[in-house]
């Protein structure tokens, strides 16, 4: 997949505000482990409350067969993440 390009929207629900430390991430792996571990938003970055478009550009040449978006936080947090129009384009 390296050179693909995802592009997602994304609406994270929460009354809380993310850490300068937190991240939003798109992971990939396969059957012969991790790909790209890639950050799409960063601490104030990750927007709350409304759909927000993010995109990455795929690197790793490992082959994969998994994609996911996840949040790496510093503290306890509760929120719920949808996820629209996910698309993987080819490079």
């Amino acid at each position: 997949m390296a050179g693909d390009t995802v592009t997602a929207w994304v609406f994270i629900s929460t009354p809380q505000t993310f850490q300068p430390l937190d991240f939003f991430l798109i992971d990939t792996w396969g059957p012969s482990g991790a790909g790209d571990n890639s950050p799409l938003a960063i601490g104030s970055g990750i927007l709350t409350n409304t759909w927000f478009q993010v995109t990455d550009q795929l690197v790793s040449g490992v082959s994969v067969d998994h994609i996911g978006f996840r949040l790496s936080l510093t503290s306890n947090f509760a929120a719920t993440m949808f996820l629209d129009d996910v698309v993987i384009t080819g490079p």
